[in-house]
């Protein structure tokens, strides 16, 4: 029972230290990335020409014959902007990545195994806050509303 109380020492190698620091300074110098860039302002432009139209339908007892044409019209208009939005948000992270992946192959020639792990940490957690900035960037895109039903003239 005397055994389970007794802790060994744990020793730390330079390179867990260094790893450790990294990360820790990483974190306090980003503590916002989760929160990180919006996607273009261009991506809501349609949606909410879409909701506004949608809005008037839906609170008009009676609309005329060609309002449920021009909010299908906008709903794919939205959909279309939504989509593209996501391209471009896509290839942002694609160019990221690829700059992340030159960035650390150019700089691991010639380094010893403590440098190239120590990359492999950094490379990892850059990758990582690449993927969390393009997560909330497609969060922040609206998803457009369904059409409502066809109203009786």
């Amino acid at each position: 029972m005397d055994d389970l109380l007794v802790h060994k020492p744990v020793r730390f190698t330079k390179l867990r230290i260094t790893v450790i620091g990294f990360c820790v300074s990483l974190f306090l110098t980003n503590p916002g990335v989760a929160f990180a860039d919006t996607p273009p302002s261009s991506c809501q432009v349609e949606y909410a020409k879409y909701l506004e139209l949608r809005n008037a339908y839906l609170s008009n007892p009676k609309p005329n014959g060609s309002a449920y044409k021009d909010l299908g019209q906008a709903f794919k208009q939205a959909e279309n902007e939504r989509a593209r939005c996501m391209q471009v948000i896509n290839k942002q992270f694609r160019d990221e990545l690829e700059a992340i992946k030159k960035k650390y192959q150019s700089a691991n020639k010639g380094k010893g195994k403590n440098s190239k792990a120590l990359d492999r940490t950094q490379q990892s957690t850059e990758i990582s806050n690449a993927t969390l900035k393009r997560d909330e960037q497609i969060r922040q895109l609206a998803t457009v509303p369904s059409l409502p039903e066809r109203k009786a003239r």
